[in-house]
Parts: structure tokens; C-alpha cells; sequence
């Protein structure tokens, strides 16, 4: 029977003139391609990769109100109201009766002023809503859709304060008489987008 052959391997040390070449990682690689813009012509150059969209932020913001016709009737003193400065607070006073306003221009405007935030405008035109509704009764109805875009714009400002104002001030028309709540639904696709933005939202 033939010995097998035993075979000896001697492993030596790399001389100083041979050397080993680094081996050049994935990681490296990557770095070293240049990012460039989508749909550019450097997209088509080696080494180069592709950069993605940007990501979208989400920006808050107010919507800053116009001058509305209100502020505009207000300036040129042309509002049945004063200001009375009590003990207890604000308050306005009309300088006629109430119940003989011409409810078809000064509801609407009234309605108008919603949309401002700032003294004395705003005290004006709430309380000013808020006697008319009071005061109104069937002259209130059909005034109904002239009031749509006041109440639309007022809610489009994205100002809480505004808003909140805006939801009891609907409210309160709606509770005014019996024919406001069925004379608001044709307009519900107008009022309705905005709040519902707004139905997760709980602020105090």
C-alpha cells in the first residue's frame, strides 16, 4: 500500500515590496457619488445619484382679514351706535331705534365686522350683532342670504378667537326664529368645509 504524501505549506510574511490593496467599501462609495438635481442633465453623469423631493412642511397661518365694509361705514361715522364707557365695561349705544333699522343694510354689515380683530371694531360689530338678533325677530329671515358671505370670510380668517365669536354668534341666529335653521341648509357647503378643518381641534 503507497504512504500519502504529506505536503508542507510555510506561510511567509508579505515583503515590503508587495502590498496588499485596501479594499474599498460599499459605505465609501456611496460617499464619494455627488447628489444632484432630478431631471437635470447631471443626472446622467457617473458617480452621481439623484436627490428626492424636499419634504413639505406644514405651515400655520392666519389668513390677515381685509379691510371690511364695516370698518369702512365705522371711519366715515356713518353707524347708528356710540360707545358708552361704564363702571362695568364697554358698551354701545344706538343713536336711533333699534327696531326701525333698515335690517337689509345694517345686518349684513354688521355681520361684516366679524372679521375684525381690533379695538374698537370688533366690540362694535359683536354687540352690534348680538342687538340686532336680539331685536330682530321676522325681519331677520329674509336678510338670511346676505349673511352667508359676512359669516363665510369671518370663519376663512383661521382666527380662533374669530371663529369661536363667529360659532356663537350662528347660534344665536339660528335660536332667533324657526325659519333660520331650514334657511341655513342650502348654504352648508359653504360654512361647512371650515369646520370641519376645525372638529379636531379643542382650545380653550
Amino acid at each position: 500500500m503507497a504512504k500519502s504524501a504529506s505536503f508542507l505549506f510555510e506561510v511567509r510574511p508579505l515583503s515590503a515590496s508587495v502590498k496588499a490593496k485596501p479594499v474599498r467599501s460599499v459605505k465609501s462609495a456611496s460617499a464619494a457619488m455627488r447628489p444632484v438635481p432630478a431631471f437635470s442633465i447631471e443626472s446622467l453623469q457617473k458617480n452621481t445619484y439623484v436627490m428626492g423631493p424636499p419634504k413639505a412642511q406644514k405651515q400655520r397661518y392666519m389668513i390677515q382679514p381685509k379691510a371690511t365694509s364695516f370698518r369702512m361705514y365705522y371711519e366715515r361715522g356713518d353707524l347708528p351706535i356710540k360707545m358708552e364707557y361704564l363702571t362695568g365695561g364697554d358698551k354701545i349705544a344706538w343713536t336711533v331705534d333699534i327696531d326701525k333699522l333698515d335690517y337689509g343694510l345694517y345686518l349684513p354689515l354688521f355681520f361684516d365686522g366679524l372679521s375684525e380683530t381690533r379695538h374698537p371694531y370688533k366690540t362694535y360689530a359683536r354687540q352690534g350683532v348680538q342687538d340686532l338678533l336680539s331685536h330682530g325677530g321676522d325681519k331677520i329671515y329674509p336678510v338670511i342670504p346676505q349673511l352667508i358671505i359676512p359669516i363665510k370670510n369671518a370663519l376663512n380668517t383661521r382666527n380662533v378667537e374669530v371663529m369661536c365669536v363667529t360659532l356663537k354668534i350662528i347660534q344665536q341666529l339660528v335660536m332667533s326664529s324657526d325659519l333660520i335653521g331650514p334657511a341655513l341648509v342650502p348654504f352648508y357647503r359653504q360654512l361647512l368645509p371650515m369646520f370641519n378643518a376645525y372638529k379636531v381641534k379643542n382650545s380653550k
